[in-house]
């Protein structure tokens, strides 16, 4: 019946079958706190992108981004070149440091919309994470 409701749904094909063996394939059943972000999580593990996660779970990818960002300061194995280009990771985290200043607001701002207000925030988690001053 799951199964049925999810080929409605329109969920990706490729990864139907990965998902309903590991039991991540979406439900309509409510969630316990935490678990959409878990499930997020190893979606991504997968190594799905955070578009085709957002497709899957029918969320904005904004959405998913937060949930990224939640992993990625809780200190999770995140590999952040999936995330952000390593170029513009490294501009972004100089900026972060050299400014002392922690929004990613003042740096989508500043970059003239160059960088991305998601990709912001989720250089910002993992160097608030793993940043020691």
């Amino acid at each position: 019946m799951l199964r049925e409701k999810w080929y409605e749904r329109g969920g990706p094909q490729e990864y139907d079958g990965v998902l309903f063996r590991r039991g991540l394939a979406p439900s309509t059943q409510a969630k316990k706190k935490g678990e959409p972000v878990e499930e997020t999580y190893e979606v991504f593990q997968l190594g799905m992108s955070l578009d085709d996660i957002a497709k899957l779970f029918r969320l904005w990818s904004s959405t998913i981004a937060s949930r990224m960002k939640r992993l990625v300061r809780d200190g999770r194995d995140i590999d952040m070149a999936r995330l952000v280009d390593p170029r513009k990771r490294t501009r972004i985290e100089e900026f972060f440091l050299s400014v002392k200043a922690w929004e990613p607001i003042l740096l989508w701002n500043i970059s003239k919309r160059t960088v991305n207000y998601e990709e912001a925030r989720l250089v910002r988690a993992y160097l608030l994470s793993n940043h020691k001053e």
